[in-house]
């Protein structure tokens, strides 16, 4: 049985896991340039290998309240999916990111709650110590208006 690696992070005190092969690094919790206007989660814009890369706040997106800084506090820098062939750069600010764990397609069971706010949050899996672990659906992390404020270009 094939596993995948994730990475885990926690949402308020909720465990939460993103599949790695979305992840292009972890980095330190950095000065974000807040952009007025935007609509809730979207935290602002970093400076990343001399790139502006967008950046969101997870906790933000799913309960209003905004992640805290604390030691395990990163951005998660992604390959976010435009479409079936491009990607971009996206940062989210997640909470005590500091473990992975392998799992399998099959260890996931669809959840009973589906919150109409938050469809980001996918599959359920028990780990090890008998705790749930919700997956994290990237293609469903950002809506169509929200990627095309944050991924507008002159090419578009």
């Amino acid at each position: 049985m094939e596993t995948r690696l994730y990475l885990l992070f926690k949402i308020d005190i909720e465990r939460y896991a993103l599949d790695y092969k979305w992840v292009d690094r972890v980095i330190s919790l950095q000065s974000i340039k807040e952009i007025p206007g935007t609509v809730r989660g979207i935290s602002g814009v970093i400076d990343y290998q001399n790139q502006k890369v967008p950046v969101i706040d997870i906790k933000k997106m799913a309960t209003g309240n905004s992640a805290r800084t604390s030691v395990t506090t990163r951005i998660i820098i992604i390959n976010y999916p435009i479409d079936k062939e491009n990607y971009k750069l996206l940062g989210i600010v997640a909470e005590s990111v500091n473990k992975t764990i392998h799992l399998s397609e099959s260890d996931f069971t669809e959840s009973p709650v589906n919150p109409e706010n938050a469809q980001f949050l996918g599959d359920l899996v028990t780990d090890k110590n008998k705790s749930i672990l919700q997956r994290i659906t990237i293609n469903k992390l950002l809506n169509k208006d929200v990627v095309k404020s944050l991924f507008s270009t002159s090419t578009d």
